[in-house]
């Protein structure tokens, strides 16, 4: 008999999952609006259309605003910023040339990548700063343009499959994903704890402690429900060793000893290069990298002077 019924569709896991959490979406909002007389399909392609840039809560609550005003989303009441002007806007073609706004190096406009507001960056600009947001786990990749007002307008996820590298598409996907999944608070989902695999349970935790992935080609791994460790048949969970990975214990030491937070706020970061004088993605705090204490001169410079604790070559 088969408990575990898989969100994913093993051809396209991408759309399928997000099919599978617009049925979800809609029959909650069907449930909000039990009386509003809507054709389903179109409703069914507002809610496939907003999953991956809003999430399955704030899809809900835009479609339901839509529906009852039966005109329009509503609009965010911030100024918007104007696309940007490259000059040459009435007689651009592909071969005409834009500065980055990140990096400001001239490139070809089919080149670039823009933002809603046509703000262009360099593919070079666009990967690493996907690289960055991704690796702190943030999957809204927003426009970096901060000429005057800034932009802050979200990359469209199709911008961002036409572009990224397919290791960081992967990744951004996967993030996605999870983050809709946590989003849904989907009842009885459960995941696998060695790979992205995900399903619902529908068997209580105490008929059956064990999880069997059904990712059969990359996992295919069976982990104990209650502690997520790998089965242990016949023994208690606080009496199972878990494994010892030499090498990764020396990569999470390297890890910590890179690693600082913040003094302000505590959020973690790593320097991978540039001077010491450290600004807080977060908080924005301007800290040193190297006694870990908040700046507080004037002049943030004046923290790394010659013959103080805190100068070296990487502090210029």
């Amino acid at each position: 008999m088969e408990h575990q019924s898989s969100p994913f569709d093993a051809s396209s896991p991408f759309d399928a999952f997000y099919t599978t959490i617009a049925h979800i979406v809609l029959d909650q909002i069907g449930a909000i609006l039990p009386h509003a007389q809507v054709n389903r399909d179109f409703v069914f392609e507002l809610v496939l259309q907003s999953l991956p840039t809003h999430g399955p809560e704030e899809t809900i609550a835009l479609v339901v605003q839509f529906l009852l005003d039966q005109s329009s989303f509503p609009t965010v009441s911030t100024e918007p910023v104007p696309p940007i002007d490259h000059a040459t806007a009435t007689t651009t073609t592909n071969t005409d040339t834009v500065d980055c706004q990140c990096c400001f190096t001239s490139s070809p406009l089919d080149k670039m990548v823009t933002c809603p507001a046509d703000h262009p960056f360099c593919n070079d600009c666009i990967q690493q700063y996907a690289s960055t947001q991704l690796g702190e786990h943030k999957t809204q990749i927003l426009c970096m343009y901060s000429s005057g007002a800034q932009c802050q307008l979200e990359f469209a996820p199709s911008t961002l499959r036409s572009c990224l590298s397919q290791d960081l598409l992967t990744l951004y996907e996967r993030l996605t994903q999870q983050k809709a999944l946590k989003e849904a608070h989907i009842e009885g989902l459960e995941d696998c704890p060695f790979c992205d695999f995900a399903c619902v349970m529908d068997i209580p935790l105490l008929e059956v402690s064990m999880f069997s992935c059904q990712n059969l080609d990359k996992c295919g791994r069976i982990s104990c429900r209650i502690c997520r460790a790998e089965e242990h048949p016949g023994r208690p969970c606080d009496a199972v060793e878990k494994p010892r990975n030499s090498r990764l214990e020396v990569e999470e030491a390297m890890t910590r000893a890179l690693m600082r937070k913040c003094p302000g706020c505590r959020f973690p970061f790593i320097k991978e290069d540039g001077c010491n004088k450290m600004l807080c993605p977060s908080c924005k705090t301007v800290s040193c990298y190297l006694c870990r204490q908040i700046i507080v001169e004037e002049n943030y410079y004046d923290h790394f002077v010659s013959g103080s604790s805190t100068f070296s070559e990487s502090s210029l």
